[in-house]
């Protein structure tokens, strides 16, 4: 994933012009939270179907992209938000977890034995990005895990800047899945992103195979017309969970045009969580969630390096990178003051 922010630079200077030419009918897109079978291995809607169409839209195209959005934006909750208790009860579940993986020795931390706790954590098929080739000693990994499983939901829908070759969607929809909370909900989990860099896809659709998704490729016009506001206020009525990794000084100020103040408090009815991977140079994101913490509207439930100190990815790459999530109310007594040091 960092990777791709690093390239999406220029992004901050995109306009809504959207121009290519069509390589799949619009008419073939389904109703993403409605249809059936489409998880673990399921019957897959043409969204996930990678056999025949290589996964994921073209997104420079005008007619694919607008009849992906009126889809997103046409969509419905298909169960009830859950309690204010209930989110209370799902953050402690989700701490524990947390906590639980933070205690796991190197030596734990990096066996193959699945059926061993501390070796539980999700694996991406392929092995490109630092979330997937170094998994095990990535505590964001364990984060996006524990989220996903543990955190209470009403549709299990994410947004996440970007895709990458997947590194964010694995653990998060691997955790999804086993939530008790998605049981008997249409299509849950369902990941939306877009995604910049052709050197990327073939390791998503091969790690996010058989999953639910709208992955939107945007490579010939993600500085040229690539509407990615539009793109994600559509995903507004179902979307539950918010995810980034602003690698960099233009790609955070891009983000925090479409992800503000006024949007996230009035355009995103259904977020409920906000996953964010805090760069030493970008601080607009934390910045905004904090307001919403000092006005007791969100609470910062979890805030810890991204990596864990015996790996040699936080000794000579990732020191300073930290992972921080957010839920939506005021819970006082579940605040994370502190970095939770491994």
């Amino acid at each position: 994933m960092e990777s791709a922010l690093a390239a999406a630079a220029d992004a901050a200077r995109v306009t809504p012009a959207v121009v290519a030419t069509p390589t799949a009918p619009p008419s073939s897109l389904p109703d993403p939270l409605h249809a059936a079978n489409v998880t673990g291995g399921g019957t897959p809607n043409p969204y996930t179907n990678c056999e025949a169409r290589k996964c994921g839209l073209n997104g420079c195209d005008a007619n694919t992209f607008t009849t992906a959005i009126k889809t997103l934006a046409s969509l419905k909750a298909q169960k009830a938000e859950p309690s204010v208790e209930a989110v209370r009860e799902g953050v402690k579940a989700f701490k524990k977890c947390m906590h639980d993986f933070m205690s796991c020795s190197e030596a734990q931390s990096s066996g193959t034995d699945e059926s061993q706790f501390c070796s539980s954590y999700p694996r991406c098929p392929g092995n490109s990005g630092f979330y997937c080739a170094h998994a095990a000693q990535c505590i964001g990994n364990r984060v996006l895990f524990c989220a996903g499983k543990h955190l209470a939901m009403n549709t299990g829908h994410s947004f996440d800047f970007f895709a990458a070759p997947g590194g964010y969607a694995v653990p998060l929809s691997a955790g999804l899945e086993q939530n008790p909370s998605l049981t008997g909900v249409p299509a849950a989990p369902f990941y939306t992103s877009c995604e910049m860099d052709v050197a990327h896809y073939e390791y998503f659709e091969t790690n996010m195979k058989g999953r639910n998704y709208l992955l939107l490729k945007n490579q010939e016009c993600y500085n040229s017309g690539f509407d990615t506001a539009g793109f994600v206020k559509a995903t507004a009525p179902t979307l539950e969970i918010m995810m980034q990794d602003a690698n960099g000084v233009d790609v955070s100020n891009f983000i925090n045009s479409i992800v503000n103040y006024t949007t996230l408090t009035n355009d995103f009815p259904n977020v409920r969580y906000h996953l964010i991977q805090e760069h030493p140079e970008d601080s607009e994101a934390k910045k905004l969630m904090e307001r919403l913490v000092e006005e007791k509207k969100w609470t910062r439930v979890w805030y810890s390096r991204t990596w864990f100190k015996w790996g040699n990815i936080y000794k000579e790459h990732r020191p300073d990178t930290n992972f921080v999530v957010y839920a939506k109310g005021h819970m006082p007594e579940e605040q994370a003051n502190l970095l939770v040091e491994n």
